[in-house]
């Protein structure tokens, strides 16, 4: 669907603009949204309802002049949600933190009914931000303009529909996003005094609503992976940035959630898809990635499409997993949907375009 509409600018009103959507038979789709901006593209996976929370923490890329912003959508009706808002500011020359805002409100919202926070336009972050609600949301955060490592590469509207805090784990390897020279991977912690390991080493310690971004230049990684773990469960996501950052690669900045070795399942669906801009009826998708992590013991039976992922694809990563060695492989694949699965143990993955 190509959905337009009045423009949501403030922030002391809600819209009508939730879709539920459903299938006739019950049977289970995998669905997504994008933004239909010109020259500007990012694409998010929708959770289920089933897997909806009623508490989450906000994670965003400081914006270039842009508003940062989240959405929620109530499941329910008579849905009381308290919002915490922490509005970073940082000086536009040094890009250090300016000053730090708060405010604390409470909204009231019925089945399908949205509240956007938008900030005012400036080089803000709202990370840190929660919202706790009686019901379970929908809940989205991005923002208009994001240049990630800040105005040396293309800046686009990043945006995505956020997992369930309780679905966060201990255990995330990070992969290299394919023709990309550098990424950026962020963390968020939930709970007082959450250390944070890369490769083994400690990198980080955080508190409740605090955030780390680690800018990763893969040269130094001839392996293309880095495991991250935790001393108690944390968010994870990765920030990958556009063609001016890289020698080989095109497109624009966006980002991805990264799922923990926690959630491994064994079989998955799902979609590459061409962006249309339908003004202009012009595409501009033109590759479709998908990034596997899964032990070295099981890569054999590693399938996408009924079809083996070949060996050749695979690369052993060099640090052990609570002893297991694991490896990954990034496939590209066609325009559609895809399957993927292994009849002999759990995977992680992702896919982007």
């Amino acid at each position: 669907a190509y959905l337009e509409g009045p423009d949501m600018r403030t922030n002391l009103e809600w819209l009508n603009k939730g879709i539920h959507v459903t299938t006739s038979d019950d049977t289970p789709i995998t669905l997504y949204t994008s933004n239909t901006n010109k020259y500007s593209y990012d694409a998010s996976v929708i959770y289920p309802v089933s897997s909806l929370y009623k508490e989450y923490v906000v994670q965003t890329y400081p914006t270039d002049d842009q508003a940062t912003e989240f959405a929620v959508v109530s499941a329910a009706d008579d849905n009381l949600i308290e919002v915490k808002i922490k509005q970073t500011y940082y000086d536009i020359v040094t890009n250090k933190i300016d000053s730090i805002r708060y405010k604390v409100f409470s909204i009231t919202l019925d089945k399908g009914q949205s509240y956007l926070y938008r900030t005012d336009e400036g080089t803000t972050s709202l990370t840190g931000s929660t919202i706790c609600a009686t019901q379970p949301v929908s809940f989205f955060q991005g923002g208009q303009l994001a240049a990630v490592l800040g105005g040396r590469t293309p800046s686009s509207h990043i945006y995505n529909h956020v997992p369930a805090s309780d679905a966060w784990g201990k255990n995330y390897i990070v992969t290299r996003t394919a023709q990309q020279d550098y990424d950026v991977a962020a963390f968020i912690a939930a709970e007082q005094n959450t250390k944070i390991y890369r490769d083994n080493i400690l990198l980080v310690t955080l508190n409740p609503q605090e955030s780390y971004l680690d800018t990763i230049y893969w040269k130094d990684y001839p392996d293309n992976a880095i495991y991250y773990h935790s001393s108690r469960a944390m968010g994870c996501h990765v920030f990958e940035t556009g063609k001016e950052m890289n020698t080989s690669a095109y497109g624009s900045p966006t980002v991805a959630d990264i799922p923990p070795l926690e959630q491994s399942i064994q079989r998955t669906i799902f979609a590459g898809f061409k962006y249309r801009y339908m003004p202009l009826k012009e595409y501009s998708i033109a590759e479709h990635y998908v990034n596997i992590v899964l032990p070295t013991s099981i890569k054999s039976s590693m399938m996408v499409d009924d079809n083996v992922v070949a060996a050749e694809l695979f690369t052993d990563i060099r640090t052990l997993v609570n002893g297991i060695a694991y490896s990954h492989a990034c496939v590209k694949v066609s325009e559609g949907s895809h399957i993927l699965k292994n009849i002999n143990g759990g995977f992680v993955a992702h896919a982007y375009g």
